[in-house]
């Protein structure tokens, strides 16, 4: 039986005042998944190659999703955070 793996799962996440979230989550394989939705749900919008692109695509995916054009100072700007994840391999 395998061991469990630890990694560190890296995650920018940024808050806007119509209630929807913009994230970015770091994938093993190095790429960046972007989405934006309501507080409460989470999906896949796009996958980029950096996290400033996934950034930008995360805020994209605002503006078409949800109409949300421009920030207020109510608005978050994107934070990182890292989570410790324990990842189990297939048996």
């Amino acid at each position: 039986m395998a061991e469990p793996q630890t990694r560190h799962l890296v995650i920018w996440e940024a808050r806007h005042d119509n209630g929807w979230t913009t994230l970015v989550v770091e994938q093993s394989d190095g790429t960046f998944v972007a989405w934006a939705g309501p507080d409460g749900s989470v999906g896949v919008d796009y996958v980029e190659d950096t996290p400033e692109h996934a950034r930008a695509a995360a805020v994209f995916a605002l503006k078409s999703k949800s109409g949300h054009d421009q920030c207020s100072t109510r608005c978050s700007a994107f934070e990182m955070r890292t989570h410790l994840m324990v990842v189990t391999p297939p048996q």
